[in-house]
Order: C-alpha cells, then sequence, then structure tokens
C-alpha cells in the first residue's frame, strides 16, 4: 500500500490548512525527502490516528513563528490545564482637527470718512461669522501718501486728496474711501469738566471730527462693551470725534508717552 503524505506547514501554506493528503506515487522524492509541491516543506508521513495532533501542532509551531515568540503565550495540557494568553495592545492615537469655518462677510464701523490733513481715525473691522478659523485682518490704503494705515486699522491723514481703505480676513474684504481735505483754522473751545475740548462745534456742543481733549483731571471713560480707559492730568484725547456732545472716538496720549486708541461708539 502506497504511503500518504501531508504538509504540516499551518498557518502559512493553504495545503496544509486544506489537510491536502498527498499519495508517495504522486511525488517527487528530493534527497530522500518528499517536500510539499506548494511551500517546499519537508512532508509528514501519515500514521493511523496522528491527523488531528500533527494539525494542533502545526497551527501552534505556526502561531510561534508569525508572533515571534513574544505577542502570545499558549498553555494546552490534558483535564483541568487553562489557557493564559498574554496581548501587547498598541492604542493608536487618532487626532481630530476641528472643521475649518471661512470667513463670510467683514464690515468696517465706517462706510466713508470725510476728514482734514493731519488728523488721525481708527477703522473697526467686524468680522463674521465670530468663529472663522482665520479672522485675522490685514489692512492697506490705495495712496498712503494721502492716507496711511497700520495693522490696528489706525489712518493718519497725511495730505489732502482721497484713497481708499481696504480690510481682508481669509479673503474676504470690505473697503472705505477716505477723502482728506485741507486743514482749516478755525476751533472752539469747550469745558468737559474732566478736560477743555477744542474742535469743531454744533448747536453749542462738541460735533465732528478732528478735535483735542486737555485732560485736567482723573477720568474714567466707558467704551464699549462695558470696557473702561482711564485717564489723567496731562494726558491728552486728540483726532476726538463728537456726536451732539457725545465722544465715541479717539486717541489717548498719556503724559508717560504710552499711546491708545479709544472707541465708545454711537
Amino acid at each position: 500500500m502506497a504511503k500518504q503524505f501531508k504538509c504540516s506547514n499551518y498557518g502559512v501554506c493553504p495545503e496544509a490548512d486544506k489537510e491536502t493528503i498527498f499519495q508517495e506515487t504522486d511525488l517527487e522524492e528530493v534527497d530522500g525527502k518528499y517536500v510539499c509541491p506548494k511551500c517546499g516543506q519537508e512532508l509528514e508521513m501519515i500514521e493511523k490516528g496522528d491527523g488531528v495532533k500533527g494539525k494542533l501542532i502545526g497551527i501552534i509551531a505556526a502561531a510561534v513563528v508569525v508572533l515571534g515568540g513574544g505577542g502570545a503565550a499558549l498553555l494546552l495540557g490534558g483535564k483541568g490545564d487553562k489557557e493564559t494568553t498574554t496581548e501587547e495592545t498598541t492604542t493608536e492615537e487618532v487626532t481630530s482637527k476641528p472643521p475649518v469655518v471661512a470667513v463670510t462677510s467683514v464690515q468696517l464701523d465706517q462706510t466713508e470718512i470725510t476728514m482734514e490733513e493731519g488728523e488721525a481715525i481708527a477703522l473697526v473691522a467686524i468680522v463674521l461669522p465670530e468663529d472663522a478659523t482665520h479672522p485675522e485682518v490685514s489692512w492697506s490704503s490705495s495712496d498712503p501718501a494721502v492716507v496711511s494705515v497700520n495693522e490696528r486699522g489706525e489712518l493718519q491723514l497725511l495730505k489732502k486728496g482721497t484713497a481708499t481703505i481696504t480690510a481682508t480676513a481669509d479673503g474676504v474684504s470690505a473697503t472705505c474711501p477716505v477723502t482728506v481735505k485741507a486743514k482749516t483754522a478755525s476751533s472752539t473751545t469747550y469745558n468737559l469738566g474732566w478736560g477743555t475740548y477744542e474742535g469743531p462745534m454744533q448747536s453749542g456742543k462738541p460735533h465732528g471730527m478732528g478735535g483735542e481733549i486737555k485732560v485736567t483731571k482723573a477720568y474714567t471713560i466707558d467704551t464699549k462693551n462695558g470696557a473702561s480707559k482711564q485717564v489723567a492730568s496731562g494726558d491728552k484725547i486728540v483726532s476726538c470725534k463728537f456726536l451732539n456732545g457725545k465722544l465715541v472716538q479717539g486717541y489717548i496720549h498719556h503724559a508717560n508717552g504710552q499711546q491708545e486708541s479709544l472707541y465708545i461708539g454711537n
């Protein structure tokens, strides 16, 4: 009776996993051995009753090869033996990036400005939506020799002429045309109680742009959104804007040399 062989290369060779039985008459003997025609491993001769045992041993051997001896330990025995598995788990951290929120609108607090040369004013840009990913605003002037603008939107009106100021955030822009008139010498003084105002008037009250306040005593100026600015005797507020006696905008020049913009709102 011809001998029968099998491949024990379980988990690697498909012929071993399929439990293919090779007949001696179908195999070619190489150096006194019969090898698997699929994977090249030496075949085992099948003896009565060793099919299940051989497969189990082959699976264990394949597992040790695949895991490199360090990924798992499998203990097998007789009745009462326990199966013990030790696993090394690698946790891949997945970092989810927040969605990009594009700017949809840029608005300026003023749509047109007409002032005299030598004056200064600040524009306020409102970027929407409020949770835009890139709300940073860049400023530019179409004619910096007439009107210059810095990174905070503060304008200096340098000479008679016209220029357009552009505020851009995330590719979305808003513009404000500026007309600079020749400076006039007329002015009127007004006592504010905490300082002396000199500039344009209307109906006996400060009104318009370009006035100046000389602060005579400490005073707290309430600004927009509940904030406040502190001024003291010797400070000045230049390039003021008044509406019917109410200060709405200007630049504070502190006596110690520090400067800051002032925006109260209408």
